[in-house]
């Protein structure tokens, strides 16, 4: 595809999930530049495969950015952005080896993110540092005999159901401090999630809030006794995995009048940012709606179109909306013995079995599709030591 004006700059201020498909989606017509704190893709998904079965884990959701073919085109910078000067169109970033740099754009992209429990940092780290992490984590789940997870969102459920399933040996519970879980989901969600834990016999624990140990910022596991604000006596674990929704969002280096009161980037139907005709924002850090699912429902399309139709001159008109689903939807335990269980926005279960998966969901649809091709960490590491340049 010939460029539409290749000189025109797009800055992507970070590169998780979202912030991948979007400079892969703009890397054919401009000039794109990747800015992260890490030096890889570190995905926030599936966190109780991470714990349970971190080999494969890292297979799928720890990928070196030479393996995304797609990204060929994309320069990466390892470095956390400190500042926006939005009246000259230049960041200010912080390499990882202490230089500050400054990088001007003809569009900005937010797509940062937020710091989420023990699995999400904004941390400047090596690959190396960030495979220790993973590791010990793992480690630690393998030498429990009863592992507690406190939270009924996605990520709680997730945890619990994936430890389940890979040592069923293990007593893992389950405590949560409504009547259902995933509240953000339909109810034929919630019942057949519920469901599957007890087939697995996690104990669930509904209405239990926990009292959080004094200036505990549930960034890491623990092994104290959880107490409790609703009157339930103590529980002893050998390890507790706090997955309560504690989302912090990455806007350190963003104006305040961009955020609102709850620190998320404001954002129009076309994912821009008010009063600022050449920023955008996407994924969790973005106010999209009460659950910021942009993130998902294919976010990264909407906004990347609007980049595109802003720097080629075209108006408002021409932008696509973003709409979010009334539900949550997709997957919500990841890959299992079984395969994938795929939720409908309506509730309804899709079930995808393993052989499928691993012959054409993940290494077609997904990677060859999703990320226009994909590379073996192997083939990536020899790149990144020939000194690969972007053609």
């Amino acid at each position: 595809m010939k460029p539409l004006d290749s000189t025109k700059r797009v800055l992507i201020a970070g590169l998780g999930d979202t912030g991948i498909l979007a400079a892969i989606a703009l890397s054919q017509d401009f000039s794109i530049i990747g800015i992260t704190p890490k030096p890889a893709m570190i995905s926030g998904q599936f966190v109780g495969a991470r714990l349970a079965a971190p080999k494969q884990w890292k297979k799928n959701f720890l990928m070196r950015f030479r393996q995304y073919k797609g990204l060929d085109q994309v320069r990466v910078q390892q470095g956390l952005i400190t500042a926006i000067d939005t009246a000259q169109s230049a960041v200010l970033i912080q390499t990882v080896h202490g230089e500050v740099l400054r990088e001007p754009y003809d569009a900005l992209l937010i797509a940062s993110g937020v710091r989420n429990g023990f699995w999400r940092s904004n941390d400047l780290e090596t690959l190396s540092v960030a495979e220790a992490i993973i590791d010990a984590d793992s480690k630690k789940v393998a030498a429990a005999r009863t592992v507690a997870i406190i939270g009924g969102g996605v990520t709680g459920v997730s945890v619990a159901s994936n430890v389940a399933e890979q040592y069923p040996g293990k007593s893992v519970h389950l405590f949560y401090s409504r009547d259902t879980l995933i509240p953000q989901y339909h109810q034929r969600v919630q019942a057949n999630v519920e469901a599957h834990l007890l087939k697995q016999n996690v104990h669930l624990h509904p209405n239990h809030r926990a009292r959080a140990p004094e200036g505990f910022r549930y960034d890491r596991l623990t092994s104290d006794p959880i107490h409790w604000l609703t009157r339930h006596p103590a529980f002893e674990a050998d390890l507790v995995g706090w997955t309560v929704g504690r989302a912090y969002p990455n806007n350190a280096f963003i104006p305040a009048d961009m955020l609102i009161e709850q620190g998320f980037v404001k954002v129009e139907p076309t994912l821009r940012v008010p009063g600022y005709s050449n920023i955008f924002a996407v994924g969790d850090i973005a106010a999209s709606d009460s659950h910021r699912s942009s993130a998902r429902n294919f976010g990264y399309d909407v906004v990347a179109h609007n980049i595109r139709t802003f720097l080629v001159g075209g108006g408002e008109a021409d932008m696509k909306t973003y709409k979010a689903p009334l539900h949550r939807w997709g997957e919500i335990l990841g890959s299992q013995t079984y395969g994938l269980r795929i939720f409908t926005p309506k509730g309804r279960l899709i079930r995808i079995p393993q052989w499928l998966v691993n012959g054409f969901l993940t290494p077609v649809v997904e990677h060859q599709y999703t990320y226009k091709g994909v590379r073996t960490m192997e083939e990536a590491h020899t790149m990144e030591q020939e000194g690969y340049k972007r053609s």
